[in-house]
């Protein structure tokens, strides 16, 4: 059962399961650098445009490095790049709002997630605001989903 389940990862990434997965450590290094300009834009932005509004304007040019990262170093294509933007514009604009809606929604109760022993450590002790920590569990959940998705339908040798 095993080896089916590594033959059948091996068909949809087109890697053997060690290479796919330092392949996703070089793929969560470009969203992490993508997170920090999330954070980054929204820090810019946040006396201006506000939490929810100057945090979209991170994820776009976030989502503009990432395609570029993605391109040139995680999965090393270069071919067809036209074709490969419109697909990944299109799954990284549903990646986004899912992102996005995630965030607005987890922003908008975040006082009641403060009842939480944790989150009250990580923010009054390490001084971590809550929407970075909420930033962070979002976007990692969905880098997960990200990475199949560009492994298999954008980036993938054919």
């Amino acid at each position: 059962m095993i080896k089916q389940a590594l033959a059948h990862q091996e068909r949809l990434t087109g890697d053997p399961l060690m290479a796919t997965i330092k392949r996703y450590f070089i793929f969560i290094t470009g969203g992490f650098v993508g997170w920090l300009i999330i954070i980054g834009m929204q820090a810019v932005f946040l006396a201006s445009l506000g939490e929810i509004f100057s945090y979209w304007v991170g994820l776009l040019f976030a989502d503009i490095f990432t395609f570029v990262y993605h391109r040139l170093i995680t999965f090393k294509i270069k071919s067809n790049w036209k074709i490969r933007f419109v697909k990944f514009v299109i799954i990284v604009t549903a990646i986004t709002l899912a992102n996005g809606a995630f965030f607005s929604l987890t922003a908008a109760s975040f006082d009641l997630a403060k009842l939480n022993l944790s989150i009250i450590f990580l923010e009054q002790t390490l001084m971590i605001p809550g929407r970075i920590i909420a930033s962070f569990f979002i976007t990692f959940v969905l880098s997960v989903i990200n990475f199949g998705i560009n492994r298999i339908f954008i980036f993938r040798h054919h």
